[in-house]
């Protein structure tokens, strides 16, 4: 018979107590390491859940949450759009704020041909363009497997948080596309408050189709300064 465990990294097992039921101040050291709790929790701030026939969905970004947020993470599930081709998208709420991105996209048939990565710049939104809007997907179908998930993460939006006077974003985004090629989109850029790159937080965050209306699931997370 294999002998009965006595020991855990030296620690007897009778000296263990419960870990669930303590706080972090009940716990002073975990393999003589000292345990201070986690920093950079990810936390829901706010919830669409199945929303249906919306030409905009706006979430607020806004002075509520900072200092304790420097980095927002918006979840995309299953995005439909209810007009054919056209564009998933995003732009601060301030109509002067200028967006600037750089725009990718793999591509692949329902065949399996024809695959291709490219950088598309009919895509790019250009600094001098004068205009907050930015493509997070194209060719978005209005047939009902033709939906997109993914996720766009945004951060220092506020002017609370030093240095953050460009509002620098990511999005990443698979979604079978109206052309029957399933599509893996990557965009990035940043936000200028007002076009003049000053510090100003940017407040809200609108999602929209570039015409018509849209149904899915978008979540926004917070993650807490390190």
């Amino acid at each position: 018979m294999a002998n009965a465990v006595d020991k855990v990294n030296t620690i007897a097992i009778a000296s263990i107590e419960a870990i669930n039921t303590r706080t972090d101040a009940n716990i002073q050291a975990l393999n003589g390491k000292e345990f201070t709790g986690v920093t950079d929790a990810r936390v829901l701030l706010q919830q669409e859940v199945d929303f249906t026939g919306e030409t905009t969905v706006c979430f607020d970004t806004s002075g509520s949450y900072p200092p304790d947020y420097d980095v927002f993470m918006f979840q995309f599930i299953n995005i439909h759009s209810n007009t054919n081709d056209v564009q998933f998208r995003f732009a601060s709420s301030v109509a002067d704020d200028y967006n600037w991105a750089v725009y990718w996209n793999m591509h692949q048939e329902e065949d399996g041909t024809d695959g291709a990565h490219e950088y598309v710049d009919a895509h790019d939104t250009l600094l001098n363009a004068n205009t907050p809007y930015a493509t997070i997907a194209y060719k978005m179908g209005s047939v009902g497997d033709e939906s997109l998930s993914g996720y766009l993460t945004m951060f220092g939006l506020h002017e609370e948080v030093p240095r953050q006077q460009s509002k620098v974003w990511i999005s990443k985004t698979s979604h079978h596309a109206e052309d029957n090629y399933h599509r893996y989109t990557q965009n990035s850029g940043r936000i200028i408050h007002d076009g003049d790159n000053s510090n100003d937080s940017v407040d809200q965050i609108d999602f929209s189709m570039s015409s018509g209306t849209f149904d899915g699931t978008i979540r926004l997370f917070g993650m807490k300064l390190s």
